[in-house]
């Protein structure tokens, strides 16, 4: 099952206006998805294969000879030496809009490359999980209670029979992880730390010292797509609408 997002729109007028398109945001919100669901005449390529970022990274020049525009790249977090000869072949012709399609999910640690090297060739646009007006699109019966239970991601709803309990126990023991490995170092997380992976999701509360406490970091949302809140028995959080909040 398909369900539109509020977002489509405006990622079918940048690719008509901008040569490069930055879709940024936490994992499993349908980034990828939106892309190819918009753009199936487009080629795509995902870093996400060790092989394919290694050359994207260490023989960028190769790498977009094979994969030459217009193209789908995702997770390109994983080469950021990309980004220059990216600049180098949207200024060899800046009039022709929607030439390259980016996706990433740690927005932290790309950036820079992306503020240095394609300012003012990218559009950048968030990328969020799904609203309560986009989930009644899909279930227009839905109750509100049993959305903010179920969370924002769009696979959850795609299939109303996925267990949401095991779906997040899943999506912590393995993005959530990978992410925060590669953004900072261990010594520095916080034993023991609840999160709100995504907004209009119910809090996961860890209540003792656990392997998500070792490395789970009090990160601002603004580097990792994944906002955090202050451990158990200190605080609660809850989200609503596009901000959460913390008590």
């Amino acid at each position: 099952m398909w369900i539109m997002r509020k977002a489509e729109d405006r990622l079918l007028r940048s690719a008509k206006t901008r040569p490069c398109l930055v879709l940024t945001g936490a994992r499993q919100t349908g980034k990828t998805s939106t892309l190819l669901h918009l753009f199936p005449e487009y080629a795509f390529d995902s870093l996400d294969l060790p092989t394919e970022a290694e050359q994207a990274e260490k023989e960028p020049s190769h790498f977009l000879a094979r994969h030459p525009a217009p193209v789908i790249i995702d997770e390109v977090q994983y080469a950021p030496q990309l980004f220059r000869h990216l600049k180098a072949v949207i200024d060899a012709d800046r009039t022709c809009n929607g030439q390259f399609l980016l996706t990433g999910s740690q927005k932290f640690s790309w950036m820079k490359n992306i503020s240095e090297s394609l300012a003012g060739r990218a559009d950048i646009i968030d990328f969020e999980s799904l609203s309560f007006a986009e989930i009644l699109t899909a279930h227009p019966t839905l109750p509100l209670e049993k959305a903010i239970v179920r969370g924002g991601f769009p696979e959850l709803y795609a299939n109303l029979d996925i267990d949401a309990v095991a779906f997040y126990n899943s999506y912590l023991a393995t993005y959530l992880e990978r992410d925060v490995r590669l953004l900072a170092n261990a010594a520095c997380a916080i034993l023991s730390a609840f999160c709100v992976p995504v907004r209009c999701v119910l809090p996961i509360c860890l209540t003792r010292p656990t392997w998500l406490g070792m490395w789970v970091l009090r990160l601002p949302r603004q580097t990792s797509g994944y906002p955090f809140s202050r451990p158990p028995g200190r605080s609660f959080c809850w989200s609503h609408g596009f901000q959460t909040k913390f008590f």
